[in-house]
């Protein structure tokens, strides 16, 4: 986020509610694998992991409009 106010946006979501937004999504089951600070859980499903990152820029782009439009920024 840049501009008149700078920052950063996090979508932090529980696995089993970040797979069924992704169901949701793609209409079909997700393959998601154990999370560690070494690995990637959505190495296996990199359509799914793409559609994870498109719901959050969608849900900041969503939040920050309603951000501007409250503070008129």
């Amino acid at each position: 986020v840049s501009g008149a106010v700078q920052g950063h946006a996090v979508l932090v979501l529980h696995a089993s509610d970040a797979q069924a937004l992704v169901r949701a999504v793609l209409g079909r089951a997700v393959r998601i694998g154990p999370a560690n600070d070494d690995d990637d859980p959505w190495r296996d499903d990199a359509l799914g992991a793409s559609a994870l990152r498109e719901c959050g820029n969608i849900l900041a782009g969503a939040y920050l409009c309603a951000l501007a439009d409250a503070t008129g920024l």
